[in-house]
């Protein structure tokens, strides 16, 4: 079994019946402290632009673009939330303890793109906290084998350019209805699509785009991988996969390999 096969096979498998009272509860606290960081960047410029640009587009009405109630693709909603929420710079920090002080990256990112999804899918509350539980999970799972954020940062890296697409596209798959392969296959499509060179960190509206646009593509991963569209399934241990590309052959991985319940989320 691949990387990419076991961690769908965790997204596949968790239940809402499983999640403690408490995880449930840091899960909404969660979700009220992204949707009100998204606010405070409504009004800026790359809202503005993002936002215009939906308007020409003319996308089936999916999702809901936060404050303008604006109606597009659940992609373009995705985008336009998400660059929301990054712009004012207020996003949570992951760590795999309340003690642990290696920086995990900003996971709270991947709730517009969650959202986007369910509200296109109808989903259930219980479906879409389960799949915020998955979403720390299991970025802490790859950010932790990667040896922490700072890590990719050093090897000239962003912080989003390994997890967030990845786990973007195999949640949206999830959320899709797919099955553990189509999940995988999304997963695997998104990783080899989503690297980010530290530049992008310059200032300018692209800083504000990182996950955003990594959530963009990670989407159309699992809308392809549902038509049968297939990726490398070796996406991090293969020769050349992200392991060696991105992590310089330093990365953990019998840590991805291994499932694990940690509930993470709670040291947010």
């Amino acid at each position: 079994m691949t990387i990419a096969e076991q961690l769908a096979r965790e997204a596949k498998e968790l239940q809402f019946r499983e999640l403690p009272p408490e995880v449930v509860h840091q899960v909404k606290r969660s979700l009220l402290d992204t949707l009100g960081v998204a606010l405070c960047g409504y009004p800026s410029e790359p809202s503005r632009i993002i936002q215009s640009m939906i308007k020409e587009a003319n996308e089936p009405p999916e999702s809901t673009v936060y404050v303008s109630g604006l109606k597009t693709s659940c992609q373009y909603a995705s985008l336009a939330n998400g660059a929301m929420l990054r712009y004012p710079d207020y996003s949570d920090r992951a760590f795999l303890t309340k003690e642990a002080r290696v920086f995990l990256g900003h996971h709270s990112n991947l709730i517009p793109p969650i959202l986007a999804v369910g509200e296109r899918q109808r989903s259930s509350g219980q479906e879409i906290i389960t799949v915020i539980v998955l979403a720390y999970e299991l970025c802490n799972k790859i950010y932790d084998a990667a040896g922490g954020s700072h890590r990719l940062r050093e090897r000239g890296w962003t912080t989003e350019s390994m997890g967030h697409a990845c786990i973007t596209g195999l949640l949206a798959a999830r959320l899709f209805g797919l099955d553990e392969k189509q999940m995988a296959n999304a997963l695997a499509i998104a990783g080899c699509f989503s690297l980010q060179p530290g530049i992008m960190l310059s200032p300018g509206g692209a800083r504000n785009m990182r996950t955003p646009f990594g959530a963009y593509g990670g989407i159309l991963s699992a809308l392809l991988a549902s038509k049968g569209f297939t990726g490398g399934l070796e996406v991090f241990e293969g020769r050349q996969g992200l392991a060696q590309a991105v992590a310089g052959g330093e990365m953990d991985l019998e840590k991805l390999k291994q499932p694990r319940k940690d509930w993470t989320i709670l040291s947010t």
